[in-house]
């Protein structure tokens, strides 16, 4: 009798559809205001334009084109993967795992921050699921204090400052 249910149970299936559609509400989306900068620096011999800086009360987003060898390829399994930049790397440099918060700020490592009203903004390790446009890598930190005061600093060099 038992053997028949199972057999039952395994062969027996119903295939539907779940209808799923959903829109936020005006209150669950923070406003943000989008600053075009197009600015170029090099960083260990990779050329990138920083394409714009988006601000909401949430977090701020810095996105930059990637160079074009970050382009997708094929691995040695046939599966498309895409190349990691430089850049990419240098901000998961100053990341690290803590049990109870997940990834943190490592402030003993070199990475990729903001500067703003002269304090460190870190950044959001844990947004990094979040894609841009294939030539896009987007870089998202806390919100910050002073916009007109925001500087991008890369590794312990470069400083960029994120305004028109």
């Amino acid at each position: 009798m038992r053997g028949a249910f199972l057999k039952r149970a395994i062969c027996d299936s119903v295939q539907t559809t779940w209808p799923l559609d959903f829109k936020h509400d005006k209150s669950a989306v923070s406003e943000r205001e989008t600053v075009e900068i197009n600015k170029e620096f090099t960083f260990e011999k990779e050329t990138y334009k920083i394409k714009q800086v988006e601000f909401s009360a949430m977090e701020t987003r810095v996105v930059v084109s990637t160079p074009p060898d970050t382009d997708p390829t094929l691995g040695k399994d046939g599966i498309q993967a895409r190349v990691m930049s430089k850049l990419e790397h240098q901000f998961l440099t100053a990341r690290k795992v803590d049990k109870e918060y997940g990834y943190i700020v490592d402030d003993k490592k070199s990475g990729v921050f903001l500067k703003s009203a002269g304090e460190k903004v870190d950044p959001i390790f844990s947004k990094g699921e979040v894609e841009g446009a294939d030539d896009e890598n987007l870089m998202i930190f806390a919100p910050i204090k002073d916009r007109k005061d925001c500087i991008l600093k890369v590794g312990d060099d470069i400083k960029i400052p994120l305004t028109k």
